[in-house]
């Protein structure tokens, strides 16, 4: 185990983030600056309060801006008021704790026009707490963990997540220390993790549940609520205080500490400085949640809080995000750059071969490029499909990916117009066709908004390698007056996780060695699979010549 290499990735990608926050820093979009939006403020809990009050802004749980009226003219609520109703618009990037805001107003320029407000410097006291971990596994504190992954035993183990389910259910003293759970896209992950909380704390365990985001631990809680059969077990969060207040059964905890018979959700940044204090108590077991995008130190934070780890991702989907320079990624990737990578090359890990989303035309693609053929539809999935009719081939329902090939001239090797067209009128023509079948399935009116804060899934899911591309996307759709509730667009990483009737991936750029970035990010597999794995029944590729589906 080498424990010196990963606290020298872990000295880097710190360095590397502070870096970027110097070069981000006090430099806002001209755009915003010329117009009077960008305004000066600070932060407080999840409000950014700025000098002048009237462009103030609260942040939802989904990191989207809900203002604080009244809003005057020329303020940044004003700005983001007038575009209120238009959902892509205007949002926030990143979370409200980390005291860091990026504003954007997508597909009003061509830029995208974001402007960085009250940035702030990267987690220090996270860094610290993981570096005093890494100190302590050198020290000797994981012995067991060291022996663990010395071993090199790359495997798969195909199961269904019944069987899965009681395989692992009942746990008992001299079982493995650690299981690896590999969910490809619809496989049902999340509501297996949340029926394995309920059992394990309805035989006395305490459960630790924590992700990256926020958004994902809260995921897991609202599951386990829900797929309880008998009375949901004690139910707490620490760090964040919305899920309680959406749930009654969900309480507040200062502290990240077990409780009997208790699960507590919380963020890997907690755990990490709760291993500092290195308590008396550990948890029975712990459940990391979109390993596929953890970092590895944090792993090892976890480990420390608990006596057995149950690590759930997907190394075929996207990785985290590494801050160092390329020639380091090199090294990096040798390492494998994340947590259930870095497990994955050295033990057996179960894979879940059921998806629950995927029809079986787009099933057969997404298993055959990226599973190995391992990936099954569910039979009551498989053969939902709308009817074939005498339609162009583009409309028809099968094969499950299809690839619309765009030629045409590109000022902007990393842009394209004509693409941004054509993805417009695909979903113009779907609509046209298939409009009153979709309704049946999905249940959206195209002349009916969904309700405010009722959760569903889009018709349309547009992903694109480049945020410029996205804004093109989203200009031309607009153009066409299909209802803004029927589709979304953004980048491939910030579609990871949700699903819709249709996927459709809009490249953009010419070829992959002038997009801008090298050529590999371009053509990452990884990046591929999520943009085509959030359609239910279809996916389209919308490309030049030079890519092959």
């Amino acid at each position: 185990m080498d424990w010196f290499w990963i606290k020298e990735y872990l000295a880097r990608e710190r360095a590397a983030e502070l870096k970027k926050w110097e070069k981000m820093k006090g430099s806002p979009i001209a755009s915003l600056v010329a117009e009077g939006h960008v305004v000066p403020g600070s932060v407080s809990g999840n409000t950014f309060f700025a000098k002048d009050c009237n462009a103030s802004i609260r942040f939802r749980d989904d990191d989207r801006p809900q203002l604080i009226p009244p809003c005057e003219a020329g303020t940044l609520g004003e700005a983001l008021l007038a575009f209120k109703e238009r959902r892509e618009l205007v949002e926030i990037i990143a979370s409200a704790e980390d005291n860091v805001f990026k504003l954007s107003r997508r597909g009003h320029c061509v830029n995208d026009g974001d402007a960085l407000l009250c940035p702030g410097k990267p987690l220090e006291e996270e860094y610290d707490a993981l570096e005093y971990v890494l100190d302590q596994c050198i020290d000797g504190a994981l012995p067991e963990w060291t022996q663990l992954l010395a071993g090199s035993e790359e495997r798969d183990i195909p199961v269904d997540s019944d069987s899965l389910f009681e395989k692992l259910k009942i746990m008992r003293d001299d079982d493995s220390l650690l299981e690896l759970i590999q969910g490809p896209p619809g496989t049902g992950k999340t509501h297996l993790i949340g029926k394995f909380v309920n059992e394990w704390s309805y035989q006395g365990k305490s459960v630790l549940l924590t992700a990256f985001t926020n958004r994902a631990v809260d995921v897991m809680l609202r599951k386990a609520v829900e797929v309880a059969t008998e009375k949901p077990a004690p139910l707490f969060r620490a760090g964040r205080d919305k899920i309680c207040e959406e749930l009654s059964s969900v309480r507040k905890s200062k502290e990240v500490i077990p409780y009997p018979s208790g699960v507590l959700g919380t963020t890997l940044f907690k755990c990490a400085t709760a291993a500092v204090k290195n308590p008396a108590d550990r948890f029975d077991v712990a459940v990391i949640d979109e390993a596929s995008q953890v970092k590895i130190p944090s792993l090892f934070a976890v480990a420390m809080l608990a006596k057995r780890v149950v690590v759930v991702g997907d190394h075929k989907q996207l990785p985290p995000v590494i801050v160092q320079d390329e020639a380091r990624r090199k090294e990096i990737d040798e390492y494998r750059c994340s947590a259930f990578e870095y497990l994955e090359k050295r033990r057996a890990h179960f894979m879940l071969r059921e998806t629950f989303r995927l029809n079986r035309h787009v099933c057969e693609y997404i298993s055959n490029r990226y599973y190995d053929g391992k990936l099954q539809s569910r039979p009551e999935k498989a053969e939902i499909a709308w009817p074939v009719g005498n339609y162009p081939e583009m409309l028809k329902p099968m094969p499950g990916i299809c690839h619309i090939v765009v030629s045409g001239d590109r000022p902007d090797n990393s842009v394209s117009s004509t693409e941004a067209e054509t993805v417009a009128k695909l979903i113009s023509d779907l609509e046209c066709t298939h409009g009153a079948w979709f309704k049946g399935y999905d249940g959206l009116d195209p002349d009916v908004m969904p309700e405010e804060n009722k959760p569903y899934d889009t018709r349309y899911m547009i992903s694109c390698l480049f945020r410029k591309q996205a804004s093109l996307v989203r200009q031309a759709i607009r153009q066409l007056r299909i209802p803004h509730h029927l589709w979304h667009v953004d980048t491939v990483e910030r579609n990871q996780g949700q699903t819709a009737s249709v996927a459709i991936l809009c490249v953009g750029a010419k070829s992959a060695e002038t997009a801008g970035r090298n050529p590999s990010w371009v053509l990452d597999p990884r990046r591929w699979n999520v943009a085509l794995s959030r359609g239910k029944y279809k996916a389209y590729i919308v490309s030049s010549a030079n890519f092959a589906a």
